[in-house]
């Protein structure tokens, strides 16, 4: 997997557009297409931003890492219901993967009001 890649699929994960990603690393929305499409590869300080508004490590945009690894998870609960998810239709997964951004948004906006 390139690092345009793994931009996207962090993105994606993360449920944001392209111009939501850019807007957080404040740089244009055409930069991330090109990472994304292959034609360009960011600079480290870029990197590290975006690594930073994907909340992941900027080794793992490098490929050296990945915490999308479900070792990382510590629920057995949520490590057998993935594995079960792998074997679902695209369409299926992506509806999950919807479901399960509005319900971290959500938690997120329930903390913040909170605090």
């Amino acid at each position: 997997m390139t690092i345009g890649e793994r931009i996207r699929k962090y993105r994606r994960l993360k449920d944001l557009t392209q111009a939501e990603l850019a807007e957080q690393v404040g740089i244009n929305k055409q930069n991330i297409s090109r990472y994304e499409s292959g034609k360009a590869e960011p600079r480290k300080s870029t990197l590290k931003k975006l690594a930073d508004a994907l909340e992941i490590g900027a080794s793992e945009l490098l490929g050296m890492t990945d915490s999308s690894n479900t070792g990382a998870l510590k629920d057995p609960r949520l490590l057998s219901l993935l594995g079960e998810v792998e074997q679902l239709p695209d369409k299926d997964k992506e509806a999950l993967i919807r479901l399960m951004n509005i319900v971290v948004r959500e938690h997120r906006i329930q903390s913040a009001i909170a605090s």
